[in-house]
């Protein structure tokens, strides 16, 4: 989902004032959308205005019924 020709748009999400909901929605879309995502058990989003970055994590359950967890860091 970091690939903004074809998952989220960063730029435009990290321009908007209050975009946690925002980007939420968007990563949950993508996620549901990948090959081997049973469910998406949780996200949790962490902005940092200051430095214009996002800290997401994603818990999500796999096909296997296995439960990962993916973090990453969109500066």
């Amino acid at each position: 989902f970091l690939d903004v020709d074809h998952g989220v748009d960063w730029l435009d999400l990290l321009s908007r004032p209050n975009a946690t909901s925002d980007i939420q929605n968007e990563v949950l879309r993508i996620v549901e959308e990948t090959t081997g995502v049973a469910r998406v058990d949780s996200i949790d989003v962490t902005e940092d205005r200051i430095l214009r970055k996002v800290q997401i994590t994603v818990n999500y359950t796999d096909v296997y019924s296995e439960t990962l967890t993916t973090t990453i860091e969109v500066v």
